[in-house]
Order: structure tokens, then sequence, then C-alpha cells
């Protein structure tokens, strides 16, 4: 078993090596210090660091903020699109089938007219005002020249017995005379076509 030192020689030792140890403690002062100025630098970087870190965290909240926004814009986007799709289809399903029919009319059309049926269509638009004023006016008319015709012709030939009777007359012959002549100068076409 050890014995433990002595106390009072230790102090003994401690005394005669005072000097020394005083000069090696003030030999490392400068050191010391050197080291006190490196740490202070150091701390001093490390604040810096830790400034620019919090501004730097205030720069990413800012940053997470704005794309927390975007995400909020961009999700009533989506659903604004995805209402106008959901319209859509609904449009779509519900004309498809005019749609599919119009196809078809227009696949019919292209296959069976020509450039002839086309210029007879324009052909028809342009006496198509000259076409509905004689559906409307003239054959109404010509629909009751078949209960004219009787009339007019027995019209005629009652004119041509009261121009006999009127030559056969003494003296009237003279009057036959000038009212033809009178209708003749008022007309002139009428001697062309008599």
């Amino acid at each position: 078993m050890r014995t433990p030192p002595n106390p009072l020689a230790r102090a003994l030792d401690a005394a005669t090596q005072g000097p020394d140890f005083a000069r090696k403690f003030v030999g490392l002062l400068p050191q010391a210090a050197d080291v006190l100025d490196a740490a202070q630098r150091a701390i001093d970087r490390f604040e810096a660091v830790l400034d620019r870190l919090e501004r730097s965290e205030a720069r990413l909240r800012a940053v997470i903020e704005d794309v927390s926004s975007s995400e909020r814009a961009a999700r009533g986007l989506i659903d604004d699109v995805s209402a106008l799709e959901q319209r859509a289809r609904v449009g779509v399903e519900r004309y498809e089938p005019v749609l599919e029919k119009a196809h078809e009319t227009a696949a019919y059309v292209t296959e069976r007219i020509g450039p002839a049926e086309v210029d007879a269509v324009v052909a028809y638009l342009q006496y198509e005002s000259t076409l509905r004023r004689i559906d409307e006016e003239l054959l109404p008319a010509m629909a009751t020249l078949h209960t004219v015709a009787p009339d007019l012709t027995e019209l005629v030939a009652v004119s041509r017995g009261l121009n006999e009777i009127m030559g056969s007359l003494p003296g009237l012959g003279r009057v036959k005379r000038r009212v033809d002549e009178e209708l003749s100068d008022a007309d002139p076409d009428a001697d062309g076509a008599g």
C-alpha cells in the first residue's frame, strides 16, 4: 500500500519552484493574450455569422411566405381550371351528338356538292329578291288568269261587234275613223302592232 505524500513536502517544493513558476507564468501571459484576442475575433466572427444567419432566416421566412401564397394562388388556379374543365366536359357531352350529326351532314354535303351546284346557289342568291317578287306578286295574279280569259274573249267579241255596228251606221263611220286616228296618235306602237 502506498503512503500519501506529505503536504508539507509539497508546499516546500512549490515554494522552491515559485519564482520559476512565476517567470513561466509571466512568459505565458502574451500567449494567453493572443489566445484571448483570437478567441474574441472568433466570437466576433461567430456573432457576424449569427447575424447573417438571422437575416438569412428572415429572408427564408419571407421566401417561405411567398411560396405559401404562391401555392395558395396555384391551388385556386387549379380549382378554377378544374371547374372550367368540368364545364367543358359537360358541354362536350351535351353537344357531342349534335356535332357528330353536323360532321355527317358536312361530309355528305362535301361529297355531293361540286362547283356547278355552288354556282347555282350563287345565281339563286343573286336573283333571290326578283324570284321572291315573282312568287309574291306575279304568281297569284297568274293563278286568276283562268277565270279572266273567258271574260277577255267575250269582251273582244263584243268590241268587234260594236265596231261592225258603228261602221255600218250612216255618219258613225267618220266618228269611228277619228277615234281610231286619235288612238293611233296616242299609241304609236299600235300602228306597228296592227
